[in-house]
């Protein structure tokens, strides 16, 4: 048995905390701004990538824009995640003139980041909308 768990390397604290926390905000802030549904066909995501694709005439433009598309859209959305992240962390375990917890300053680093990244990802996705509206 010690055999197979050294085969795997077991998940942080630190780890299972972040990933909850950005589970439960993903899911709720994108169930509420209607970002997208599990596929992402339909929603506010959906409704860019179809609108872009009818922009282009050829099957390999429609594929081009939507990739170039979905880099910009990842790209913004993790400069703000790792940039709102990593301040609060710090930010966090700065407060006190005791060393924090490190449980604490991941719970809001991973908070305050995916929150960061889910605005931006609305952001995009508005200003964008906006864009298409007014080309037609």
């Amino acid at each position: 048995m010690k055999q197979i768990k050294g085969l795997f390397t077991t998940a942080t604290a630190e780890q299972y905390l972040r990933d909850t926390i950005r589970v439960i905000v993903e899911s709720a802030y994108d169930a509420l701004r209607g970002l997208r549904d599990s596929a992402g066909k339909t929603g506010l995501f959906g409704t860019v990538t179809t609108r872009l694709k009818t922009r282009k005439q050829a099957t390999a433009d429609q594929e081009a824009v939507v990739a170039k598309f979905v880099t910009w859209f990842r790209g913004f959305s993790s400069m703000a995640e790792s940039g709102a992240m990593r301040a609060v962390e710090v930010g966090t375990q700065g407060v006190s003139e005791f060393q924090t917890n490190p449980l604490i300053a991941a719970a809001a680093g991973a908070f305050a980041g995916t929150v960061a990244r889910k605005l931006a990802q609305s952001s995009f996705l508005d200003l964008l909308t906006t864009e298409l509206n007014k080309a037609g």
